[in-house]
């Protein structure tokens, strides 16, 4: 066998795949059953060969993909795919994994072998993509703007209303307009029970502030996935705009959706559309439970804001986090409001 530093050389070697949907693995052995590879965007790709490989941990499920795939020179083969980012560091990263499994005997006993080192894989996963939690958060926000886009006339005024959506930033609020915001949140409980990660999430300031409470569930038929509400997106933009108008407006949007979750600090590389589309965890479909907007400036609605800190000097506001479980519905019966037009026509205008 290989020693480490052979490996690890040897993957350092590997060459972007000539086609988007061909691969040229290098094996690490003889039989087959470990490769490695770049796909066309200098990606590092691992393939085992070893039927219903499955995995407990789910980061490791949520990166995982089993088909069949082509190779340059025409041939097929079938394998499990994981993928890890192109940054150097990482060919140590795909060496170490491939090491872990081979010292466990995955050519012998590859569902043995894969559940020893998948510990180790977890850990490298956890520097890609985003969270499950962030995956959800996305697509809420991607939702909303699919409700704002479809309420906006075609065309520019569309690529305009694009650019309400500030969720992809440090901003405070997801979305940010003339006389609203709106802060999105997700959740795959069955309540309004949410994570405030700053205060301006639920302090209004000069214009009106509210709260989008989204519930998912996962679903096997219909609903909606990361992947699908992009293309959806895209296709919003697309219409009324000429090839460049929209060209712009794709590469802007796919920008600003591959930076989502990606925060000083965070583990998270994003999501590339592009590449990632048929990731579990961005393929994967959930439906709509419940969708609540709440307007923040109700009395009724009894949680901490900027104003009732302020008085506490020695007090940094910006480390002020807490958990909010809202109700249903309020007692004056108006809230949450079911008028998503007026809220977006006040976001837009």
């Amino acid at each position: 066998m290989m020693s480490f530093e052979q490996l690890r050389d040897r993957i350092s070697q590997l060459e972007p795949a000539r086609f988007a949907d061909a691969r040229m693995p290098w094996w690490f052995t003889s039989h087959r059953k470990m490769g490695a590879a770049r796909d066309a965007l200098g990606r590092l790709e691992i393939f085992l060969v070893a039927e219903n490989l499955h995995a407990r941990s789910t980061v490791v499920t949520q990166h995982m993909v089993q088909n069949v795939w082509k190779d340059d020179a025409g041939g097929r083969f079938a394998a499990t795919r994981i993928v890890l980012p192109s940054d150097s560091h990482f060919v140590g990263v795909a060496a170490l994994i491939l090491d872990e499994l081979a010292r466990n005997q995955f050519e012998t006993e590859p569902h043995t072998a894969f559940r020893q080192a998948e510990p180790l894989i977890e850990l490298a996963l956890l520097k890609c993509g985003i969270s499950h939690q962030a995956a959800i958060g996305l697509l809420g926000e991607l939702m909303f703007l699919q409700q704002i886009l479809t309420l906006v006339p075609q065309g520019q005024e569309r690529v305009a209303a694009l650019q309400t959506w500030r969720g992809y930033t440090d901003s405070g609020r997801d979305f940010v307009g003339r006389k609203a915001d709106v802060e999105v949140k997700a959740t795959s409980r069955t309540s309004s029970h949410h994570h405030i990660a700053n205060l301006e999430q639920v302090s209004a300031g000069l214009g009106q502030l509210h709260l989008l409470s989204i519930g998912f569930a996962p679903t096997e038929e219909g609903g909606r996935s990361i992947a699908a509400q992009v293309d959806e997106i895209l296709g919003l933009l697309e219409s009324g705009n000429t090839c460049e108008a929209y060209a712009r407006a794709k590469d802007e949007f796919l920008h600003n959706v591959s930076r989502y979750g990606t925060r000083p600090g965070s583990a998270s590389s994003g999501y590339d559309h592009a590449t990632m589309r048929e990731w579990p965890l961005y393929a994967m479909r959930w439906q709509q439970k419940f969708a609540r907007l709440y307007d923040m400036s109700d009395p009724a609605i009894q949680v901490p804001r900027t104003s009732d800190l302020e008085p506490f000097a020695h007090v940094a506001l910006a480390s002020v986090t807490f958990e909010i479980h809202l109700p249903e519905r309020l007692d004056s019966d108006l809230n949450p409001t079911d008028d998503f037009h007026a809220v977006i026509d006040d976001l837009v205008r």
